[in-house]
C-alpha cells in the first residue's frame, strides 16, 4: 500500500530498492537452476560415457 505521507522521492526509492531486491533474488534462483542443470549434465555424461 502506498503511504501518502511519504514524499514522491521516497516512494520512488522504495520501489527501486524492492525492484533491485527482486532482481537479485531472481539472479540467485537462476544461478541455482543453472548449477543444478550443469551437475545433471555432467552426471549424465559420466553415466553414459
Amino acid at each position: 500500500m502506498p503511504n501518502p505521507k511519504l514524499p514522491k522521492v521516497a516512494k520512488n526509492h522504495l520501489a527501486f530498492s524492492s525492484l533491485s531486491h527482486g532482481i537479485t533474488q531472481t539472479q540467485n534462483v537462476l544461478e541455482q537452476l543453472l548449477r543444478m542443470m550443469t551437475l545433471e549434465l555432467n552426471f549424465g555424461l559420466h553415466v553414459t560415457g
